[in-house]
């Protein structure tokens, strides 16, 4: 049955709060030093061994070219205005390393050629090929175009966004796919990637802040948290108890976790074999996020989809950025006040967090040791599956 698995987390979140305890939980209790994983220099290196979250789909209709940034690599991303595909090249001229298009730059092409603003090299954004150097004949003679188009980085459309396989290790890309989370999110939204593109920007936002990137996204693996850092933002819409929010968790492919928690109008009843209405319903009850293992989180909400991107600062364990952005279902434009108004309080929600995490960073010690409990079970897959990576696959 097609979302098989909203029936069954449904019915689980009904249990969860039909219950004094979770059933959900780990009862496993995890102990470490977080100074030496925080501090980790190997640990650094994973997300960008990994498919890098560069932009939602819908922010690149045919025929635009978008440049961005990610760990320091400058991205342009090309949608062929006629196949609807999208390829992705370095933002650097073969020539000189001049950058091509502006940083954070979004615009419709005019035609198919892109020219470096230093020297006028001229490539085809189709394929990138070089296809004029001005003064060919007298000063790059024994240059051959064909060996000097524009760098091509490997990308694919996944979950609504577009992922570019830069650094992507071989021995790692079973981790990367993402497809179960893909299937699942077309299913919940009942989209294919294509109408998904429909969608409108509702904001987006950046933050830089002082703490590892690990200890960023750790605050989003559990609800915890929420009863008492967010009391009065993201706790007064969910079904919280003195305790925690409850949550069901489920371990997808790979690293990728799914969680989902009840609002306030959750209705543990309903059980409606209507496949349209139930996902409608369950849909504008719940909160449903998918942590795509290392470092990127989709949260569906009854409005629209919030996209996170957490990455380390370079090369600095100490610091992090964070890209967000928030896009709607569709292009109804009765919708935006409204998305606007919710997305105000998710934002306020995540501030607190980020305020809370560059105290902890700030307050850390060589000897401190942190114990993760039942509630934080995401938590320790989540620094479990990280140390494997790092064992196994990043050289020092």
């Amino acid at each position: 049955m097609k979302g098989k698995w909203m029936h069954s987390v449904h019915k689980r979140l009904a249990t969860h709060l039909s219950c004094t305890s979770s059933p959900d939980v780990t009862k496993e209790v995890y102990r470490c030093r977080p100074w030496d994983l925080y501090h980790s220099t190997k640990r650094n290196k994973i997300p960008g061994m990994f498919p890098h979250f560069v932009l939602p789909s819908c922010l690149l209709p045919n025929g635009y070219i978008s440049s961005q940034t990610y760990n320091g690599k400058p991205i342009l991303l090309y949608r062929d205005s006629e196949s609807g595909t999208v390829k992705a090249f370095l933002n650097k001229c073969r020539h000189r390393g001049a950058q091509l298009v502006g940083a954070h730059t979004t615009v419709k092409l005019k035609s198919r050629a892109i020219v470096c603003p230093y020297h006028a090299w001229t490539y085809d954004i189709r394929d990138g090929s070089l296809k004029r150097i001005p003064g060919e004949a007298e000063a790059f003679s024994c240059v051959k175009k064909e060996d000097h188009g524009l760098i091509p980085l490997s990308c694919k459309e996944v979950a609504g966004g577009i992922w570019v396989y830069g650094d992507a290790m071989k021995e790692v890309e079973d981790f990367s796919e993402h497809k179960q989370v893909h299937i699942e999110i077309e299913e919940l939204l009942d989209l294919s990637a294509e109408s998904f593109s429909m969608g409108r920007m509702v904001g987006t936002k950046e933050w830089e802040i002082d703490a590892n990137w690990q200890i960023s996204v750790e605050t989003f693996l559990e609800s915890y948290h929420v009863p008492s850092l967010h009391k009065n933002t993201l706790n007064i819409v969910t079904q919280a108890n003195n305790k925690t929010v409850p949550m069901v968790t489920d371990h997808l492919d790979g690293c990728d976790i799914r969680m989902t928690v009840p609002l306030q109008n959750f209705d543990a009843t309903l059980y409606e074999e209507n496949a349209k209405s139930f996902v409608e319903q369950f849909l504008s009850s719940t909160t449903t996020t998918y942590f795509l293992f290392p470092n990127v989180s989709i949260t569906l909400t009854k409005r629209f989809a919030f996209f996170m991107s957490i990455a380390p600062r370079h090369d600095d364990v100490s610091k992090s950025k964070i890209s967000a952005w928030a896009i709607t279902y569709n292009d109804h434009e009765e919708q935006m006040n409204l998305c606007q108004r919710d997305l105000e309080g998710v934002v306020n929600g995540v501030e607190e967090d980020w305020d809370c995490v560059e105290k902890i960073f700030k307050n850390l010690s060589k000897d401190q040791i942190s114990i993760y409990g039942s509630y934080e079970g995401n938590n320790i897959k989540f620094l479990n599956d990280v140390k494997n990576i790092a064992t196994h696959f990043v050289n020092t």
